[in-house]
């Protein structure tokens, strides 16, 4: 019974959750078109180890209606408030963005370490 949770949590925390973050951020990328300028109304300061990290909150109009949404990416600086930046938008949920585009590198990375912790896997169970 124990060694059967170990294999499911094993599972979960080193194959099935890195290989879901790794496709979410690699789709957002994705679903993300529509650029749009936005204005920073604020961060979410927290700190990560010692670290402070930011999440900036924007204000943004897409088809005729206006959003206030926090991004989810973090930043290591803070945006400066009342500053227009250009983001990027998802036109199907607007309230879904992000500050850059680009090749989701750490998506793509984030996938391979579940499949190598699953390879693992297979030949530890061999």
């Amino acid at each position: 019974m124990l060694e059967a949770l170990s294999i499911i949590m094993y599972l979960l925390c080193m194959v099935i959750f890195p290989i879901y973050l790794g496709v979410m951020t690699i789709l957002q990328q994705r679903r993300t078109s529509a650029c749009v300028n936005a204005t920073c109304c604020g961060n979410y300061e927290y700190i990560i180890k010692c670290v402070k990290c930011y999440m900036p909150e924007f204000v943004y109009t897409i088809n005729g209606k206006t959003y206030n949404s926090r991004s989810s990416q973090i930043m290591n600086k803070p945006y400066h408030e009342d500053t227009c930046y250009k983001i990027y938008v998802n036109p199907t949920m607007p309230s879904e963005f992000v500050l850059e585009k680009g090749i989701p590198i750490g998506g793509y990375i984030i996938v391979g370490i579940g499949f190598i912790f699953f390879v693992l896997f297979l030949f530890s169970e061999m």
